[in-house]
């Protein structure tokens, strides 16, 4: 179990990912495939664990081993979720595309 920085709340276990990125735009070039599809991975077991436990947001991963974790608003997991989806549409992963319309079907 990992704790947050804010106010020591107790975390299933969250992936850690090491990303040197100074903006967004550089993320597309130094995430390598298995790193993007872990942290697709995260996300969704982060928003079902966070859906299903009726939270308000998804812990997703810990940054650069810092204590510090990304977390998304729930108004925001669909769009992320979207996002998922499509790119498991364009890469044909059917499976995944499931996965991802069955958790997007329970959301609020």
């Amino acid at each position: 179990m990992f704790t947050n920085n804010l106010g020591a709340k107790k975390l299933s276990t969250v992936q850690s990912v090491h990303i040197n990125a100074i903006d967004q735009s550089d993320v597309n070039y130094i995430v390598t495939t298995t790193q993007r599809e872990n942290i697709f991975q995260s996300t969704i077991d982060s928003i079902s664990r966070a859906n299903t436990q009726n939270q308000p947001f998804a812990y997703l991963m810990e940054l650069n081993y810092s204590g510090n974790y990304t977390a998304i608003e729930q108004c925001n997991w669909r769009p992320a979720l979207q996002t998922i989806l499509a790119h498991y549409e364009s890469t044909e992963n059917y499976e995944r595309c499931a996965t991802v319309h069955a958790l997007m079907g329970t959301l609020a």
